[in-house]
C-alpha cells in the first residue's frame, strides 16, 4: 500500500459524521452472504478454522460478521452462522450500547473506549491489535458483563478487505489476557 492509499484507508475508518465514533455504514445481508460464499471458496482456510477450539470470526470492511467458527457460535449461544451473519460483534453479544442504537455497534459515545470496536478499527487501518474487552450485555437493570481478549488482524482476499478476529475467553475466567502472541499462538 503506497502512502496515498494508506492515508485514504485510514481516513475511511476514522470517526464519521452522524455517529459518535465509527461508521454506521453496512453492507446488505445479500452482500454479506456473497462475501461469505467467496470466503467459502478459500476451502483450506475455513476447514482449519472449523477445527479450532478457540473462537474465530471474520468481519468485512463494515465490521460485519461474514464467518464464525463453531467455537464462536457456542460462545455467543447461536445455533447457526445465519443468526449472526451481517451483525457486528457488539450486536452478536447484545451489547447495551449497540442494541437499539440507530447506528449499531461502534457508533455510540461509549464505543469510543470499546476494546472490540477499536481493535477492529485498528485492523481496518492495517495494524494487528490486541485488547481486553468488556461488553455489558442486556439493559442496566439486567447487566450481564462479558469479558474476553480480542486480537484483530487485517487481511485481504481477492481484493476485499477483511478482519480476522480471535477471541480469548480466558479473560472471562478472570485470567490475564496477553494477546495471542504472548500466549504462544
Amino acid at each position: 500500500m503506497n502512502h496515498n492509499e494508506s492515508a485514504l484507508h485510514r481516513s475511511r475508518y476514522s470517526p464519521h459524521p452522524g455517529t459518535a465514533h465509527a461508521s454506521a455504514e453496512r453492507d446488505t445481508y445479500d452482500d454479506v452472504e456473497q462475501q461469505r460464499e467467496r470466503l467459502a471458496r478459500a476451502e483450506p482456510m475455513l476447514s482449519i478454522l472449523e477445527q479450532l477450539s478457540f473462537s474465530v470470526m471474520l468481519l468485512n470492511e463494515h465490521r460485519q460478521v461474514v464467518y464464525a467458527n463453531p467455537a464462536l457460535l457456542r460462545f455467543c449461544e447461536s445455533s447457526a452462522l445465519e443468526e449472526i451473519l451481517g451483525l457486528r460483534i457488539g450486536e452478536v453479544f447484545q451489547c447495551r450500547y449497540s442494541v437499539g442504537h440507530t447506528g449499531g455497534c461502534g457508533t455510540s459515545t461509549p464505543c469510543r473506549t470499546c476494546g472490540v470496536t477499536n481493535s477492529v478499527l485498528a485492523a481496518l487501518g492495517d495494524r494487528v491489535d490486541s485488547r481486553e474487552c468488556h461488553i455489558h450485555s442486556g439493559d442496566i437493570a439486567h447487566d450481564v458483563p462479558i469479558s474476553f481478549g480480542i486480537e484483530a488482524l487485517p487481511f485481504s482476499l481477492a481484493g476485499e478487505v477483511f478482519v480476522f478476529v480471535l477471541i480469548d475467553r480466558t479473560a472471562s475466567e478472570g485470567l490475564e489476557f496477553r494477546g495471542f502472541a504472548g500466549n504462544g499462538i
